[in-house]
């Protein structure tokens, strides 16, 4: 059987799990936000220092 790997909790998962285990994670909370988000692999994340890489973001 095929397997998939979720790409919010990394999770690998059979083809017949998939889609339901990822609508749990598109559910949204009661304000309309998302509640869980897409990100990288652990493995697949920079590991290199972050001085000097801007940490504040100001909106114009």
């Amino acid at each position: 059987m095929k397997k998939y790997r979720c790409e919010f909790c990394h999770e690998w998962l059979d083809e017949e799990d998939y889609l339901r285990h990822h609508q749990e994670h598109l559910k949204l909370r009661p304000d309309g936000q998302q509640n869980e988000y897409v990100t990288l692999p652990p493995d697949e994340c920079e590991q290199a220092s972050l001085e000097g890489i801007p940490c504040i973001y100001y909106h114009a």
